[in-house]
């Protein structure tokens, strides 16, 4: 049984998704429904004159309140009025659905802008994990959307049903309640097959997150497997993962579709029950009862479609409750930046129209650009949440500026945990980080245009050599300047012996590129940043001796022209650079950073 407060968590949520926008289609697609419900009432009135004006009932039960009698309207009248209502009928029933393919593209929508706002706008310590995001965008986004749109049909359902009941109810209370009494017993069978459709659609997207991590895990380690010989054991977990995600949501529609299988055969005995009722018992007028019944038949059609609604409701809702978790990570503030965007959106945009910076100078003088900076680092200690105790702590040292500055320490000691700390983005436990007298995230704020990083791994994009050494750069690069970048890492020639040189695509990640050859790369676009401050977090990782003596050649030739800091775990990496520290693990314990 579903909660309260689970239910107001769902509204909210829905509420949150939906929007002043999505809340604004939401209006348009219950006024519609009740036009349509209005509608079958018309149709109903029509049928009855219809049938009077061609003289198979002398009779008509109709509302006393109408300003004309049965026996006075032609009956090309009744045609063109029938017409009409067909047209509005049409014209209804396009806003009604329209409205709600609006609504779930919108909730789609403003569920990606809160994961580009979670993985690249709040602060955190932690990127999110890519089997995480992986599989909110394919398992989780599109099922949301989908129950908000079968929340928002079921109560567009539920509106049309009220109403049609009421005109049953006027037309034949008697038979009316008898239908009434066969529906609520059909109810509880639905309802039943329901429930069961919504515990076994609990485990599929257990099966789907045990999936995406398995996956994830194969494509970033497919190496390490195959040499440990472990690729069985991955392989069984997959497909385990796989047949029980397939076993769960096989059974949980199995149950959706008992329940709308239910609907045509009780629709049918509480029909045959109705007409017993009016033949023994109550004895209402023929075209009232005709009446009656195209409402009660066009009544089932539209509770068939509800019970459909209302087990793919089930089966999308825990899809939905993985989303309203990822969006409780934000607080409300960050939610409001986060659906900021939307107020620019508009159909007819290409893409959003976002304030156009101010175009980079590359003429400005030396004055007007920024000084390698110096950092000073004071009492600095940093632990993670939910740790005892720290990765490290009581770190103090400068770095003046123009120098380079070399890291050393063991795996383990802390080393990239300080580099983010150096960059803004971890904010330290305890102490002070100011680099040019100003704290890290102010000054970042302002130069990171000109500062440049090189990690441990080569990130590369699919594309080109030329868009590869160009990604990030807020302006355009001359092809000189780019065989200078590929020159100071030797990697001119080789790159003028590719097929169309510059424009040579590579594969995401490098594929096809040597270790070497792909950190020699990102180096070089580095290089292009013209940077005043330059981070390398472990750039000789992986790379043959070639590469290495390359890359210790190009640091030699930037002393003088930016500060720089380097990380290695190799000292004779650094034995270049004018200041080594050697880090080592806190005696309390040893955390990885």
């Amino acid at each position: 049984m579903i909660s309260l407060a689970a239910e107001k968590t769902t509204l909210r949520g829905i509420g949150l998704l939906l929007g002043r926008r999505g809340l604004l289609l939401f209006l348009v697609s219950a006024c519609a429904s009740i036009l349509l419900s209005v509608i079958e009432y018309a149709i109903a009135l029509f049928l009855v004159l219809f049938l009077f004006a061609l003289g198979i009932t002398s009779a008509a039960k109709l509302p006393s309140w109408l300003p004309f009698r049965p026996d006075t309207i032609p009956v090309i009248w009744i045609w063109s009025g029938m017409l009409g209502i067909a047209f509005l009928q049409c014209l209804a029933t396009i806003a009604s659905f329209q409205s709600k393919i609006l609504l779930m593209g919108t909730v789609g929508t403003r569920l990606q802008m809160l994961l580009a706002y979670r993985m690249l706008r709040k602060e955190s310590n932690h990127p999110m994990p890519f089997s995480e995001v992986d599989f909110l965008l394919s398992e989780c986004f599109a099922k949301a959307a989908g129950f908000v749109f079968y929340f928002t049909q079921t109560l567009s359902f539920l509106i049309q049903v009220l109403l049609m009941t009421a005109g049953m109810i006027f037309l034949a209370w008697g038979e009316a309640l008898t239908g009434l009494a066969g529906l609520c017993l059909m109810a509880l069978v639905v309802l039943r097959f329901n429930r069961k459709a919504q515990q076994l659609s609990r485990k599929v997207p257990e099966a789907g997150a045990s999936l995406h991590r398995i996956k994830t895990r194969v494509l970033r380690n497919w190496m390490l497997i195959k040499v440990l010989r472990i690729q069985d054991r991955e392989y069984r977990g997959f497909l385990d993962a796989s047949f029980q995600g397939f076993r769960h949501n096989s059974l949980a529609y199995l149950f959706a579709n008992m329940s709308l299988a239910v609907l045509p055969v009780a629709g049918v005995l509480v029909l045959a029950a109705m007409v017993a009722a009016n033949t023994l018992v109550f004895h209402t007028p023929t075209a009232a009862f005709v009446a009656f019944l195209y409402l009660f038949i066009r009544m089932q059609q539209r509770l068939a479609n509800g019970a459909n609604m209302m087990g793919d409701l089930f089966t999308a809702r825990h899809q939905f409750n993985a989303c309203l978790a990822m969006m409780d990570e934000l607080t409300e503030t960050e939610r409001s930046q986060a659906f900021e965007p939307s107020s620019m959106f508009r159909i007819r945009h290409r893409q959003l129209p976002w304030p156009q910076p101010p175009p980079a100078s590359r003429s400005a003088s030396p004055e007007q650009a920024p000084a390698a900076p110096a950092l000073v680092v004071r009492d600095v200690a940093f632990q993670w949440p939910k740790r005892d105790t720290p990765v490290f702590e009581n770190l103090s040292f400068t770095i003046p500026a123009g120098t380079q500055f070399g890291i050393v320490g063991p795996n383990g000691c802390g080393k990239s945990t300080l580099l983010g700390c150096l960059l803004g983005i971890y904010q330290p436990t305890r102490g002070t980080i100011r680099i040019q007298d100003r704290e890290a995230t102010a000054y970042f704020a302002q130069h990171a245009g000109r500062m440049a990083y090189v990690g441990p791994e080569p990130y590369l994009i699919q594309g080109s050599i030329r868009e590869n050494l160009l990604y990030g750069l807020s302006s355009d690069r001359g092809a000189a300047e780019l065989w200078q970048a590929l020159a100071a890492v030797r990697l001119d020639d080789f790159v003028r012996g590719l097929p169309g040189e510059l424009d040579y695509p590579i594969a995401e990640n490098g594929e096809g590129l040597s270790s070497g050859q792909k950190q020699r790369l990102t180096i070089a676009r580095a290089f292009l940043r013209e940077p005043t401050l330059l981070v390398m977090d472990e750039p000789a990782t992986n790379v043959d001796e070639s590469s290495e003596a390359a890359i210790r050649e190009a640091l030699r030739n930037l002393k003088g022209y930016c500060t720089a800091i380097v990380i290695s775990h190799k000292p004779e990496f650094l034995r270049d650079v004018d200041h080594v520290m050697e880090m080592k693990p806190p005696k309390s314990a040893a955390h990885s950073s």
